[in-house]
């Protein structure tokens, strides 16, 4: 198996709420996960939702939603899903 660096990684958090009061504290736990030489974790926000993860353009697009189970790994991974 080959060896992944968890910034490589397409990994994050969505959490729903009010951003403006998600956000700080999600920032706070960034701050105190981060270390010179461990892994950077990053914050993005969208409409009504934080997002926290390892890989800025990732946690991005998991800040500006989208249609999970519509996605082809999704219907790979969940092939009978109730729809």
């Amino acid at each position: 198996m080959p060896h992944c660096e968890p910034g490589e990684l397409p990994l994050g958090v969505r959490i729903s709420g009010h951003a403006g009061e998600i956000a700080p504290i999600a920032e706070k736990l960034a701050d105190f996960a981060n270390k010179e030489d461990g892994p950077q974790v990053v914050v993005s926000e969208g409409d009504g939702v934080v997002a926290i993860g390892f890989d800025q353009d990732y946690v991005d697009k998991l800040a500006k939603g989208g249609d999970l189970a519509g996605s082809k790994v999704f219907e790979d991974a969940v092939p009978d899903d109730g729809d």
